[in-house]
């Protein structure tokens, strides 16, 4: 999808209709602006729930207690039945569809927003007094969230109407501002330069005829 997208973003958009452009803007705008913050952010708060989990139910060991609590049953909890030596493990337990844990590293650019976005709605861990991302509201924004990935994942180019796309950058944006300062500092310069980013594109989207220069992508 990323080669795709940078296949055709890269080529002149004076014959690409308005929805194809918002498609392909907003794909930069998802990969290239918001995912580098939701790695960070995701890595750093799985660090600390790890930290937190191994002192409390040692799930670094194979006698880990964390499986017997009733509270990770509405989880992937036949996860936490065995050994899990790291934050990257961890992060797989939230996640149910195989096809989205290929991922070695929360870090990685094969940790994507299928992984991210399923990992923010599933950990928001209020059940251990560990709450990772904020208040249990913003999870309806997040579903919402997703499914703009989904709509952008499988090309349905009917969901990027000039007004539609418009939401989706702004839902990009209030996730940003949604986060505490314990996930990310208000005052961020990469979070206040993402920000920017996120407004222009939803100002612009791609316009006719012009080009999108590789280093943005």
């Amino acid at each position: 999808m990323a080669e795709s997208l940078a296949s055709q973003a890269d080529q002149n958009t004076q014959n690409l209709t308005e929805e194809t452009r918002n498609w392909a803007a907003y794909g930069i705008g998802l990969s290239v602006d918001l995912m580098p913050l939701m790695r960070q952010c995701i890595n750093k708060r799985f660090g600390q729930l790890y930290d937190y989990l191994k002192r409390k139910y040692q799930i670094n060991t194979r006698n880990n207690s964390l499986s017997e609590d009733e509270a990770v049953r509405k989880y992937n909890f036949q996860c936490f039945e065995r050994e899990i030596s790291n934050h990257h493990q961890l992060a797989k337990c939230f996640i149910v569809n195989r096809h989205m844990v290929k991922f070695n590293k929360i870090t990685d650019k094969s940790f994507d927003a299928s992984a991210a976005f399923t990992i923010l709605l599933n950990a928001p861990w209020s059940e251990h007094n560990f709450n990772c991302f904020g208040a249990e509201g913003y999870l309806t924004l997040v579903n919402e969230l997703r499914n703009d990935r989904n709509h952008w994942g499988h090309a349905r180019l009917h969901e990027f109407t000039t007004q539609k796309y418009h939401m989706a950058i702004q839902r990009m944006i209030d996730l940003l501002n949604s986060w505490p300062s314990y996930v990310l500092d208000s005052d961020s310069p990469s979070k206040l330069e993402a920000i920017k980013k996120l407004k222009k594109w939803k100002e612009n989207s791609l316009q006719q005829g012009t080009f999108v220069k590789l280093e943005v992508l």
